[in-house]
């Protein structure tokens, strides 16, 4: 990744740091009409879970959802 921002384990540390059991991470960039990972996410929330992001631009980013 280009920036630190943008390094995948420095995020993993920080949601696991924020106690995060299961993460879902799709590597995609730019503008991106499918992202399976988020897909498989969203098919596995239940009532009660709680949805964590690095950080909300991640989230955001070109989704429609």
């Amino acid at each position: 990744m280009s920036t630190a921002e943008q390094d995948e384990a420095l995020q993993l540390d920080v949601l696991h740091a924020a106690g995060c059991v299961r993460v879902y991470t799709d590597h995609v960039f730019g503008v991106a009409s499918r992202r399976p990972q988020f897909e498989r996410l969203t098919d596995r929330l239940e009532t009660g879970d709680t949805f964590v992001v690095w950080r909300l631009d991640r989230r955001g980013r070109s989704s429609s959802t």
